[in-house]
């Protein structure tokens, strides 16, 4: 379930890109690993106001309790990636990801639909990430709460940036990070070959 890198970096490796072009690999994604400064951060007016607005619409937005937790991990593992719902079990068993860590949102009907959290892998509280919402859901401004509560959390506890490996190249996280100050650091080629 780990891995060094996620992908070939072609800017440092051009001739690793070149044997492997040679040898019938295209790329298939080009995600970036991405990061931003958390001195002096604060929530922006316009995402605090639609956190009161949400929360006045009875959506629970908070850490979550141990009750919680069944729930999170069941929709990481069916909505979004095994791996995710492997870390934050792992890590949670462990003691190495306190709940303290974890942003959750519920919908009105008590539903956990979405959650980020931080300093998950080796306990780097700079390290933001897994982070997910359901597609229902998106557009409506839930994923940018969720996301700037938990800069804030990482503050509070200390973090002075943010970073996570990776963000597929223009998808709808992609466009999130980066309109949250977050720019690319590094971009790598996820590459296949037909054998």
């Amino acid at each position: 379930p780990n891995y060094v890198l996620p992908g070939l970096d072609a800017d440092r490796y051009p001739e690793a890109s070149a044997l492997l072009q040679s040898l019938g690999f295209s790329r298939i994604e080009h995600p970036s690993a991405m990061d931003r400064s958390l001195i002096g951060y604060q929530i922006p007016a316009e995402v605090a106001a639609r956190i009161s607005e949400l929360r006045g619409e009875g959506w629970y937005l908070g850490h979550p309790s141990s009750d919680d937790l069944v729930p999170l991990i069941e929709l990481a593992a069916r909505e979004f990636n095994s791996d995710w719902a492997r870390v934050i079990r792992e890590g949670v068993v462990a003691g190495s990801l306190t709940l303290e860590r974890i942003i959750i949102a519920k919908n009105p009907a008590g539903e956990v639909i979405g959650w980020a959290q931080h300093g998950t892998y080796e306990q780097v509280i700079e390290r933001f990430g897994p982070f997910g919402v359901l597609p229902s859901s998106r557009g409506t401004g839930l994923g940018k709460a969720i996301l700037h509560l938990t800069l804030q959390n990482m503050v509070a506890l200390g973090a002075q940036s943010a970073w996570f490996l990776w963000a597929d190249e223009g998808s709808t996280a992609s466009g999130l990070y980066a309109n949250t100050s977050f720019v690319a650091t590094r971009s790598f080629d996820i590459l296949s070959a037909a054998l």
